[in-house]
Order: C-alpha cells, then structure tokens, then sequence
C-alpha cells in the first residue's frame, strides 16, 4: 500500500512476530482470489478500501523453533496496491482492526526506526521500484 511517499504499515497484535511493523494482509479464505483476499484483509486490519495492481514478488518464509521443527510456514504474495480515494489514504482514515495493534500511513524515509519484520522493508523499496517504473 503506497501513498506518494508513504506506506501503511500494521503492527501485528498476534504470534508470529507479534509487536513487529508489516505489511498489512492475511489468509486467502476458500474461493476468494489472492486479489479479493487482500482486499478483504485490509479493509479488515486498517479500514482502508484499495485497489490492487501488481505482484512485487512472493516470498516463502519458514520460521522453526528451538529443535529445528517448522512453527509457521508462509508463501507470501507482495503485491503493489494503491487507495480507492483520496479520503481512503488520509491518517485518519486508518483504523486498526482487531488482530492488529496499531495501523498507520508511515513515511518511507522513516521505516528505519519501525522494528519490522524481516524482509518487509526491502519489499517496500522494491515496490517504490515498480511504481516509480509506471
């Protein structure tokens, strides 16, 4: 989700990585596309209405505890995505949903000083990429 120089970003109110800055996004429910999923999620974890472009990359993340033994294993699909409205892309329009902690709009120049998840700013850069390419 990118706005002229900003992202929306949610920090996540569950295991894994509870208390980390991500992307906004979550499970495709049966019979909906990835597209109608991410929709669906980010209406549902920051009260903001999108419209989906492109994929930016898919990422396969497996996280494992202590022994080596697989807790969560993720194929992630990044894609770019822009507001519906204006009004969808103000501060205040955005609103945290109840499986997250805290969503905002977040310059790019400050990702830095979010504790993100891995990888997740280097998506973000890779996206600016693809706009800026359009």
């Amino acid at each position: 989700m990118l706005h002229r120089d900003q992202v929306l970003l949610i920090q996540r109110g569950q295991a894994p990585s509870k208390g980390k800055w991500t992307l906004p996004g979550g499970v495709i429910e049966v019979g909906e596309s990835p597209e109608e999923a991410l929709v669906r999620e980010i209406k549902e974890e920051c009260q903001v209405k999108i419209c989906v472009q492109e994929i930016v990359e898919v990422v396969n993340r497996v996280l494992y505890d202590d022994q080596r033994k697989v807790l969560y294993h993720y194929v992630i699909l990044d894609y770019l995505a822009y507001c519906q409205s204006d009004d969808d892309c103000q501060a205040k329009s955005v609103q945290a949903g109840s499986d997250v902690m805290n969503a905002r709009w977040v310059s790019v120049h400050e990702l830095e000083d979010y504790d993100t998840t891995d990888g997740v700013i280097d998506v973000i850069h890779k996206a600016i990429a693809f706009r800026d390419k359009r």
